[in-house]
């Protein structure tokens, strides 16, 4: 009776542990989201290539750049105007149209080159 006792309240102290873990983690996002928008600028997206490589979507007043970040180094790869990535605010498509509309976007803006 005493070892069942001890089981079940170890029990509800881990189910209490973690979901006050879970409940601190997403005010603790969503302060980290306050800090990262700016006036001018917000990150948008952010993407892990590699252990130590991401690619990062920065809106910059009325452009958007997409950058490559490695270690200490940053690259820029391209630049929208905020016009031409207006079409991800829609919402009325599903993801394969609009992996297809980006897809193309960036085609384009390569062959163009």
């Amino acid at each position: 009776m005493n070892n069942t006792l001890s089981g079940l309240f170890l029990l509800i102290a881990t189910v209490i542990t973690i979901v006050f873990a879970y409940y601190i983690t997403i005010i603790i996002g969503k302060k980290t989201n306050k800090l990262m928008k700016g006036r001018y600028t917000q990150v948008l997206e952010r993407t892990m290539i590699g252990l130590n490589i991401s690619i990062t979507l920065v809106k910059i007043n009325k452009k958007i750049y997409i950058i490559a970040l490695q270690g200490k180094t940053i690259k820029l790869l391209d630049a929208i105007d905020e016009s031409e990535w207006s079409f991800l605010t829609t919402g009325n498509e599903n993801s394969f149209e609009i992996n297809n509309r980006i897809n193309n976007l960036f085609k384009n803006r390569l062959f163009k080159k």
